[in-house]
């Protein structure tokens, strides 16, 4: 197996593509779903974690936050 290294351009080239992607994902997820309680849940989530979490497991909330929200807008795109 062979890893590429990861240089300051490749995350760049990343975040880049990044930043084109996931707006257009989100918003064509909104538009082709009139049901959108799923995310309001995760914001609410987001916006009130559990108080009594350490601090592996708020980072680890906050990344199943993050993943769930990803997962649920490329599930609603119709892989567009």
């Amino acid at each position: 197996m062979i890893v590429a290294e990861a240089t300051a351009d490749l995350i760049r080239d990343i975040y880049e593509m990044r930043l084109l992607n996931e707006p257009f994902i989100a918003v064509q997820s909104c538009r082709r779903n009139s049901n959108n309680d799923w995310i309001k849940i995760l914001r609410d989530k987001f916006v009130n974690p559990p108080a009594d979490l350490s601090e592996e497991d708020r980072r680890r909330y906050f990344i199943d936050i993050d993943r769930a929200l990803h997962d649920g807008l490329f599930a609603r795109t119709d892989s567009c």
